[in-house]
């Protein structure tokens, strides 16, 4: 009975180890939020955010919920954020990420476009 306490205590001792040293592991990240509205201020769900670090070009997107909110989980530093969707313009901004979590909203704009046919007739 007492092998089983033993070996019981040092696997959950090692465990207790494993998972300190994986938190550790991890790096601290900061939440990046905004709200992705149209130009009459409505909200547009279904937008892709997308960060991209500057110095590591490592990129995290999210996507805008039927709010219009998205939130993005990044590591300190420097990020182009582009936001897209079918019939709107891409909206960009440059965002510097701290100690705390930021707020960037975007306003995305309609993209117009016209196509025009033109036929033509014989005559004979």
């Amino acid at each position: 009975m007492r092998c089983w306490r033993k070996a019981l205590v040092g696997v959950l001792a090692l465990a207790g180890i494993l998972t300190a040293a994986a938190a550790g592991a991890q790096l601290a990240t900061v939440a990046l939020t905004g709200v992705i509205r149209d130009a009459t201020g409505a909200v547009v769900p279904g937008a892709t955010v997308t960060a991209t670090n500057q110095a590591t070009k490592v990129s995290r997107s999210a996507v805008s919920g039927p709010d219009g909110s998205y939130s993005v989980a990044l590591e300190k530093g420097t990020y182009n954020v582009v936001v897209a969707l079918a019939n709107f313009r891409r909206a960009t901004q440059v965002v510097e990420l701290a100690d705390k979590p930021k707020t960037a909203d975007f306003t995305l704009q309609a993209s117009v476009s016209e196509e025009l046919t033109v036929t033509a007739m014989k005559r004979e």
